[in-house]
């Protein structure tokens, strides 16, 4: 008889008819639409989410979840005592607390779709921007009419006004970018499939699709966008003005190992742990701020839950001292927030991030590391903290000579991982059977680093409960890399290289092809821009492939 009673109150459990009026209530505003049509808007939501938390006595909503597995076995206990009065209150409470976390996570999934579609609509808006700019002064080309469709689609999905109304006007212009490209000799079976993806995106007017596949057409007849790294590197100098002569300490590591996260903790700022819808139901973690920015720096940091890079270029964020440790200290540190090396955004922002970081750092008065290893890119093996200590390597010439000005730290793992045991077991069972890692003094000069100073506790960083205080004092304590210019280096991804070489082979052909049709702007067009890529990346198989091109191009012109 009690155990029917019990499976009552768990499983069918029936609440009366003001439970259900209340729920029914909360059930409506979770819909977001009543009945007779009106409609709950997001800042309502909100609100009502905050009375629903206030009403359930809980604090933050993320707490929700605790809350509901505390209640869950305080009803298992209450029955188990043949408490039923209070197990029945228990589980009107638990009702509350599913319905409250059920609006909680609708609000979070419609705060997250709000922003991603404000970043979809700025980015758009910033893309034409660009376009437009870069069409400037551009010759007649293939690139110039794969720009000019771009443009089309963006403003189609920015609802500005546009000429070409028509989709048989649109397919015009695609079918004059086809007999275009094949002139210039770029054609290919790709290129082909394209077209095709892109013919039907036309005809179902999905316009993001268009300009995803013009972007593909575009790689292939333009793999490097020149401009964009003009762009990059432009602001770059901007804020290598704001380092020059100072010492600062520069954070280094793949993307996604929580660079930008890390210098917003060291500035001070609190910290907390909350979710970020990506479809409804499904969220991934995320740390960010959780009170208003107090460091002004702070205002260009930006975090992102997804593994790409927010940090386009160097931003240095000044930390006094006395915000750390009280008023009686004095002095500051310069925290570099960086892109991450060999970037996942691609070849631009990593020519940008390798080449602009290198100017930045030519003028300061010195430079110390704090490198950054993340649970999340460390892999099975260490292969994320091989990555990093890869990119040190190929960043400081020499880097077995610098290790006092290195120090390593650790962010999302667990307090308890032991950081040492994981760097013995990365030496002992893949850099000891791999000959090529094996020769590589600097790199096991590193490595052995990182074990060394792992071995009485590695520095993993807490960035929901920590201090900065020890990590702060740990990072004074380094000494600065002095005449930077003279120390650091290019450190390209390999991908990044290949990119390089096939634009080159691309500028090598483009300028024959016009030199053929005796196409004197494009010559220029495509001659300055392989000048302007030898100037910026400043390696000698450029600069010797360039000067290939000018000697060619002086022999045809006698020719003539």
């Amino acid at each position: 008889m009690m155990d029917n009673c019990h499976q009552s109150i768990l499983s069918d459990y029936k609440p009366n008819r003001n439970s259900t009026e209340q729920n029914e209530t909360i059930s409506t505003m979770i819909s977001s639409t009543t009945t007779d049509g009106k409609t709950f808007d997001l800042c309502e939501q909100e609100n009502i989410l905050t009375d629903q938390l206030e009403k359930c006595k809980v604090k933050d909503a993320t707490h929700l979840s605790e809350r509901i597995k505390r209640t869950y076995q305080r009803i298992d206990s209450y029955i188990r005592e043949d408490r039923i009065e209070e197990a029945e209150q228990e589980r009107k409470y638990l009702n509350e607390l599913e319905q409250t976390q059920i609006l909680h996570e609708q609000v979070v999934f419609q705060k997250s779709n709000r922003y991603q579609k404000n970043t979809l609509v700025e980015n758009n808006r910033s893309d034409l921007k660009n376009l437009r700019d870069d069409l400037t002064d551009m010759p007649y080309c293939a690139e110039k009419m794969t720009m000019e469709l771009l443009v089309y689609f963006h403003q189609r999905l920015l609802d500005e006004f546009i000429f070409l109304e028509t989709s048989d006007s649109v397919i015009q212009k695609l079918g004059e970018l086809k007999t275009q490209i094949q002139n210039e000799e770029l054609f290919s079976e790709e290129i082909r499939t394209y077209f095709d993806d892109l013919n039907r995106n036309i005809y179902n007017e999905d316009c993001s699709s268009a300009v995803n596949m013009l972007n593909n057409i575009l790689r292939k007849i333009r793999p490097l966008h020149l401009q964009e790294i003009q762009r990059l590197i432009e602001k770059m100098e901007k804020t290598a003005e704001l380092i020059r002569n100072k010492d600062i300490v520069l954070l280094i590591g793949v993307t996604g190992c929580g660079k930008s996260t890390t210098v917003q903790f060291l500035a001070g700022a609190k910290m907390k742990e909350t979710k970020v819808a990506i479809v409804p139901g499904r969220f991934l973690d995320h740390i960010e701020m959780c009170e208003p920015i107090k460091n002004p720096g702070l205002i260009h940091i930006t975090t992102s839950p997804y593994c790409r890079s927010e940090t386009r270029y160097v931003m240095p964020v000044t930390v006094p001292l006395h915000d750390i440790f009280g008023p009686d200290e004095t002095g500051e540190l310069i925290f570099c927030d960086t892109p991450g090396f060999g970037d996942t955004s691609g070849p631009e922002v990593d020519i940008a991030n390798s080449a602009g970081v290198l100017e930045a750092l030519k003028n300061c008065k010195s430079v110390k590391i704090l490198a950054l290893s993340s649970y999340k890119s460390s892999g099975d093996r260490g292969q994320g903290i091989q990555k990093l200590a890869q990119i040190l390597v190929k960043m400081i010439d020499h880097i077995e000579d610098r290790l006092k000005s290195i120090m390593y730290a650790f962010t999302n793992y667990k307090l308890t991982t032991d950081i040492h045991a994981i760097l013995h077991d990365l030496k002992n069972s893949k850099v000891n059977n791999d000959l090529a890692l094996r020769s590589d003094k600097s790199f096991v000069a590193l490595l052995t680093d990182m074990i060394n100073k792992t071995e009485h506790g590695a520095e993993i960083i807490n960035l929901i409960g920590g201090n900065p205080k020890s990590l702060i004092a740990k990072v004074r304590s380094l000494d600065g890399i002095e005449n930077p210019a003279k120390v650091f280096q290019f450190s390209f991804s390999e991908s990044t290289q290949s990119t390089i070489s096939n634009q080159i082979y691309r500028y090598k052909k483009n300028i024959t092809s016009a030199v053929k049709r005796k196409n004197l702007d494009l010559l220029l067009y495509n001659l300055r821009n392989f000048k302007i890529l030898k100037n910026l990346i400043k390696q000698n198989f450029i600069e010797d492939s360039y000067n290939d091109s000018i000697r060619s191009v002086n022999e045809k012109i006698d020719e003539y």
